[in-house]
């Protein structure tokens, strides 16, 4: 899933597309990280979807220990245990962590981590309704999942120091107050309409 970058990365992908056959959406403006990776989503066919994040970041020999356990789960994702990321990433993901963690009753360690393998059927029944949060679409999507009584296993990945050139800009420290900021009232928006959602069902059953 390309996002209307300019530099370079459609052309590279125009050159890799005949050679390795994968399937290219490319967009022409951006549309932000959560509606990339919502589209591409949509648009797998297997019986199962793995979603890696590029940037060189993490070990792809991980995926076959976390393959291991799709028969058993409806989710398996990667938890960067010790992540390489610079300090203020690491503080704030920690945070998160713990929020999302306490606001939903249930131990999430790298909840965001986008390294994660989807049964892909389940997937696509959440998808349509992934819209609440802004940022971080991994995020709403486990939510989603576990609020739905979808079993989750988080599998500890290796993680590497990204090896693009330039920080990430999601996370950059000028951003983080908007950021806190806009998580903070999504995640609260998004429990309210999952408990909203739970007591329906308790009802309608």
């Amino acid at each position: 899933a390309e996002d209307g970058s300019t530099d370079g990365t459609k052309e590279l992908l125009r050159e890799l597309q005949p050679k390795y056959n994968f399937k290219l959406v490319i967009g022409t403006e951006r549309k932000g990280y959560n509606k990339a990776v919502k589209d591409v989503l949509s648009l797998a066919q297997g019986t199962y979807v793995f979603m890696a994040d590029s940037g060189g970041s993490h070990e792809m020999n991980d995926f076959f220990r976390m393959f291991e356990q799709v028969n058993s789960y409806s989710v398996v994702s990667g938890f960067k245990k010790e992540r390489k990321d610079p300090l203020h990433r690491i503080l704030l993901s920690r945070v998160y962590n713990l929020y999302v963690s306490l606001l939903f009753k249930h131990r999430f360690y790298d909840i965001d981590c986008g390294f994660k393998i989807y049964n892909k059927e389940i997937l696509h029944r959440v998808l349509p309704e992934v819209k609440t949060l802004t940022e971080c679409i991994s995020t709403e999507i486990m939510l989603r999942l576990y609020n739905q009584g979808y079993s989750i296993k988080e599998v500890p990945i290796i993680h590497y120091k990204r090896n693009l050139e330039g920080p990430a800009k999601t996370f950059s420290v000028k951003r983080i107050p908007k950021l806190v900021g806009r998580l903070f009232l999504d995640t609260m928006a998004l429990k309210k309409e999952l408990s909203t959602q739970s007591k329906i069902n308790r009802k309608s059953q």
